[in-house]
């Protein structure tokens, strides 16, 4: 007899995949992430031509770094004389973070932008009604159909003229 499994397990068939930490089911603490960001930081820093590292990162990180990691981030910019800029990004989630470098001949327009317009853009939902999903009701009364024709009205003839009263 085969103890191979014919069927996936329980916990298999009826969760999901966690989309935040891409299926391992563990994320990274605060800190550690935050190493590893100003580890991949520097490796950007110390290329030819560098001329800002950006860092766009969950709120927490990029608030962990700019406050307790700036002594870090001060020394990897002095050393490697490359600018390292924080974006704290609302839609990203902790897992998740980009390290983007720009070369001494791509700043400009971008790099003289304010640090908080250089987020994601926000990506608003489109919702497109069609009469189907619009959830009306039908009408209750679609055609009137009268038992009598509708009665027509007369032209009256003109009042004579009222007599004027008397002042007295």
């Amino acid at each position: 007899m085969s103890r191979q499994r014919l069927r996936p397990s329980l916990g298999e068939s009826s969760q999901i995949v966690c989309p935040r930490c891409d299926g391992h089911g563990r994320m990274r603490s605060v800190e550690s992430l935050s190493l590893s960001i100003i580890r991949v930081a520097e490796e950007h820093a110390m290329k030819e031509n560098t001329g800002q590292v950006l860092v766009q990162a969950p709120v927490e990180i990029a608030n962990y770094l700019l406050n307790e990691k700036r002594s870090a981030l001060r020394e990897i910019e002095q050393r490697h004389e490359a600018p390292i800029v924080i974006v704290a990004d609302e839609q990203l989630h902790t897992p998740h973070y980009t390290v983007t470098r720009l070369r001494e001949n791509e700043l400009g327009e971008e790099s003289n932008k304010p640090s908080y317009q250089r987020g994601t853009p926000r990506k608003l939902p489109v919702h497109a009604l069609t009469k189907g999903q619009l959830n009306i009701p039908p009408p209750a009364v679609t055609q009137v159909k009268h038992t009598s024709p509708a009665p027509v009205r007369e032209e009256a003839e003109p009042a004579a003229a009222a007599p004027a009263p008397v002042v007295a």
